[in-house]
């Protein structure tokens, strides 16, 4: 889904997602199937740890202000 979404090939962003990992961006964990005759292969899932959340956050401050704003008005907004 991040490959469709991003239009980045497959080896790109499981590239990216290794670094992100090593660098304690991210943590990942593989799906547990409920049911093992699922014909489908099992999906990796992976989730931003606090130093991740931290560093993206500086990083989008620095290079796109504009995106934290709405991200910020976003988060606010949910808590209301």
């Amino acid at each position: 889904m991040i490959a469709k979404d991003t239009g980045r090939s497959g080896p790109t962003v499981y590239g990216i997602l290794d670094r992100l990992e090593q660098d304690c961006w991210i943590d990942s964990e593989w799906e547990q199937q409920e049911d093992p005759a699922n014909n489908r292969p099992r999906r990796r899932m992976y989730r931003l740890t606090k130093r991740g959340r931290t560093e993206a956050f500086d990083l989008l401050s620095e290079r796109r202000p504009h995106c934290v704003r709405k991200l910020i008005a976003a988060i606010q907004a949910g808590r209301q």
